[in-house]
């Protein structure tokens, strides 16, 4: 387990709605939401693991359950966590890509 291997400015512009998309491309499903605070994510091809996904960004410690997040996923489907970071930054640039092009 990779405790600060990122920092912490880049775990915080990850944000909910891309986390979650990327896990569900993985086969994480919505299994609880409590309204405006967390999602909550399973895949039965890892029954013993969960995803927790804060839906708030601006929370203290966002970029301590993004870290978290990634760590499961990299445990789970066998990629590093250096992979799942940068698969994510790949989903947030083509969002904004797509963002900018509506605009």
């Amino acid at each position: 387990m990779v405790k600060n291997s990122f920092n912490k400015e880049l775990l915080q512009k990850i944000d909910p709605i891309t986390t979650r998309k990327y896990a569900n491309l993985l086969g994480w499903k919505k299994i609880d939401k409590e309204f405006e605070k967390y999602m909550l994510l399973s895949n039965s091809a890892y029954p013993e693991e969960q995803l927790l996904i804060p839906l708030n960004s601006n929370l203290a410690d966002y970029h301590i359950r993004i870290r978290e997040l990634i760590e499961v996923l990299s445990s789970a489907i066998g990629k590093t966590q250096e992979e799942i970071l940068n698969d994510l930054i790949e989903e947030l640039q083509a969002k904004l890509k797509t963002k900018s092009k509506v605009r």
